[in-house]
């Protein structure tokens, strides 16, 4: 799947209610995208955020939480997705 192909789907997930950690979880393993930096350039461009915005992609992982588990990466980052839907 193309990055925009992604970033389409990923702005549906959160449309449709996904959290963040679900829509990271569906880009780790259903899609295959395994790298921190680029599962947060893709949901910074979903949203129209900065890459900066989404730095607590980086301490999160689906299988063994790193610094950050599912509660605390859809903590700091649903305020954006929910920025997001208001706006679009």
């Amino acid at each position: 799947m193309s990055q925009s192909n992604h970033i389409v789907e990923v702005q549906s997930r959160f449309r449709a209610g996904a959290s963040v950690s679900d829509v990271l979880r569906y880009l780790a393993i259903d899609c295959g995208v395994e790298d921190q930096v680029e599962l947060m350039l893709l949901v910074s461009k979903a949203l129209g955020v900065s890459l900066g915005a989404v730095t607590a992609i980086g301490g999160w992982w689906y299988e063994n939480p790193k610094e950050l588990n599912d509660e605390d990466v859809n903590a700091y980052l649903m305020p954006l997705v929910d920025d997001f839907l208001r706006q679009n």
